[in-house]
């Protein structure tokens, strides 16, 4: 199916999700015998099982990726399985899309097809046990033209040809695709196949994914068995590549730069800390959790919803994606305008932003912020909303402002329940504000105003509101986004300065220790994670798609550097601009000589 709508990069521009279509089927190419294709027609197709798993789904939330994506040849030959299709008219399609998958050269279809004719051949009775295949049979070459043939026409549009011809890979390793070491039937075939071939150079699986889901094809973002497969292979090739390519150095180094690991918030957390000793004491800390009832979502989502015959929570990749971008860009812009601030061109930079000064006051009063997108999976202690742990991203920021009081907070702050003259405001306040412990606020009768002495704001914060436990929230904002919001303002102490202080990942020891184990070989410690970890579709999606939507974001560049050892004979450049700068106190851990 194709998007009629929204698909030109002038008219997806705005939101900033169109990206490059080398590997994408464009509607004159995809053939007539592959269109409209029934789930029973494409199954019937399919000489492989699926097994994703225990079908797990959080309580109002996503689907739990709860096992490794295994996969096993039918019981039945797929013509077998085209005739046990009720519907003459769905018979009549599989019949003609076989022939045309067949006939198709630049597919891998038919090899997998004859793979499967000739296990059935020599073990026609063979169980389930021995029709299964070894994990690393997710390596495979063209899988997923076998899986998915309606939506991989071309051996080309593979992750996993994408994965096999990386200049990064050892080209020993790309010649072993077949499993002729665990399957048995692989004399039987007709002979060796081509692999298939890539422009070369170093090719990502992630962004090959993400240029389909962005596509103007609907059908890559519908199938949750495609994002498991595809979040499988990813997960399965970096950790077995990390393993192999950097012998010597811990696995939890090495995989730094994945975000589900605890070093790579470690790394961010770092940044913070060198942010606080940069712009001082943060000035807000902001929470906003969306719901998807509620979020106001871009035309190109609901157009994607109406082909595909689904509802909200039942898309899970437009949504995600739209929601952190339009999280992020919300924090960027909306509140601090730090995503213009390096823009030469006046027209371009946010003046109006809701944290500034006004137009009238020429210095910034947004000296820099901090967010990070986290998912509510509701593990670790109880929701203070009933809609908590179904997996949804939302979002955490830290702001850090100067001569506050001209922002004046005190009339774009609320923590109080709004009057019945504003009945959507006062709507959405009562159904998503109110906390389960407390408010985080002061009884205050009096109207909210800026307190000079101690540099903080006062907000009206009635016994009602207090004994309701109404949390703050930007009234202006709210009313866009729909979100529940949590505003906290202090003054370098309390639950800010303890946040920033602590912002550490939320990970157990046992994910490094265990999981991560460096005496244990690539396959054991990719069995281990992707049979034991178990994230929600949006945190899912947002591994993959981490290069466009990262899961944390700062104004200025974060840059990990690798401190000189003592002796050094000449030191970095960033090393002597580092040591001469006025922030940085004489204690410092990279100070040297």
């Amino acid at each position: 199916m194709i998007r009629e709508e929204y698909t030109s990069p002038e008219q997806r521009g705005d939101i900033g999700l169109c990206k490059s279509k080398r590997y994408v089927p464009q509607p004159e190419h995809v053939p007539k015998a592959l269109r409209e294709l029934s789930e029973q027609v494409i199954e019937a197709l399919r000489p492989l099982d699926i097994d994703a798993g225990k079908f797990e789904r959080a309580q109002y939330g996503y689907r739990v990726h709860s096992s490794m994506m295994t996969f096993a040849w039918s019981a039945k030959s797929v013509p077998d399985k085209i005739k046990a299709l009720e519907k003459r008219r769905d018979r009549k399609r599989a019949k003609a899309a076989q022939s045309f998958l067949m006939k198709n050269e630049d597919s891998l279809y038919s090899t997998f097809a004859g793979r499967h004719e000739t296990f059935l051949k020599h073990r026609p009775d063979a169980d389930e046990k021995k029709r299964k295949r070894p994990l690393r049979f997710i390596e495979e070459c063209g899988l997923e033209c076998a899986l998915w043939p309606h939506l991989y026409l071309h051996a080309n549009m593979c992750e996993t040809v994408v994965r096999l011809t990386d200049t990064r890979r050892n080209s020993a390793r790309r010649t072993g695709l077949s499993e002729s070491s665990s399957d048995g039937e692989d004399s039987e075939r007709d002979g060796p196949r081509d692999e298939p071939e890539l422009t070369k150079g170093r090719h990502s699986i992630r962004r090959s994914f993400m240029i389909k889901v962005l596509s103007p094809v609907v059908g890559y973002s519908e199938d949750y068995t495609l994002l498991h497969f595809t979040y499988d292979l990813v997960m399965w090739s970096n950790l077995g590549g990390c393993k192999n390519a950097t012998r010597g150095m811990p696995l939890r180094l090495a995989m730094k730069g994945a975000s589900f690991t605890p070093a790579y918030w470690k790394v961010r957390h770092m940044g913070l800390v060198d942010m606080q000793r940069q712009c001082g004491f943060p000035t807000l800390f902001r929470t906003r959790a969306p719901y998807e009832k509620a979020f106001p979502y871009h035309c190109w989502v609901m157009d994607e919803m109406s082909k595909c015959g689904r509802g909200r929570q039942q898309l899970a990749l437009p949504e995600t994606l739209h929601m952190a971008h339009v999280l992020k860009e919300f924090d960027r812009g909306y509140f601090t305008g730090l995503n213009t601030r390096e823009t030469s061109r006046p027209d371009r930079k946010w003046t109006d932003h809701l944290l500034g000064g006004g137009q009238d006051y020429v210095e910034d009063t947004v000296m820099n912020g901090f967010g990070r997108l986290e998912f509510q999976d509701g593990k670790r202690k109880r929701g203070s909303q009933k809609y908590h742990g179904r997996g949804t991203t939302h979002s955490h920021s830290v702001d850090y402002l100067r001569d506050v009081k001209r922002v004046k907070l005190e009339d774009k702050m609320s923590a109080s329940i709004p009057p019945l003259t504003d009945p959507l405001l006062r709507g959405l306040v009562l159904d998503g504000q109110l906390d389960y412990k407390k408010s985080g606020w002061p009884v205050r009768e009096e109207e909210s105003k800026w307190d000079e002495e101690e540099q903080r704001v006062l907000l009206h914060h009635s016994t009602e509101d207090n004994d309701k436990h109404v949390r703050a929230y930007f009234p202006e904002a709210m009313k866009i986004t729909k979100c529940h919001e949590d505003v906290l303002h202090g003054d370098g102490r309390g639950a800010l300065l303890r946040y920033v202080s602590t912002y550490v990942p939320k990970f157990s020891d046992a994910f490094a220790k265990e999981w991560l184990n460096d005496k244990a070989s690539d396959y054991s410690v990719a069995r281990r994670v992707l049979f034991d970890y178990k994230p929600l579709e949006p945190e899912m999606i947002l591994s993959l798609a981490g290069r466009q939507f990262p899961q944390c974001y700062y104004g200025g560049t974060l840059l990990p550097l690798l401190p000189p050892w003592p002796g050094m004979a000449q030191k970095p450049g960033y090393v002597e601009k580092y040591q001469a700068c006025q922030w940085r106190r004489e204690a410092t851990c990279m100070k040297t000589g």
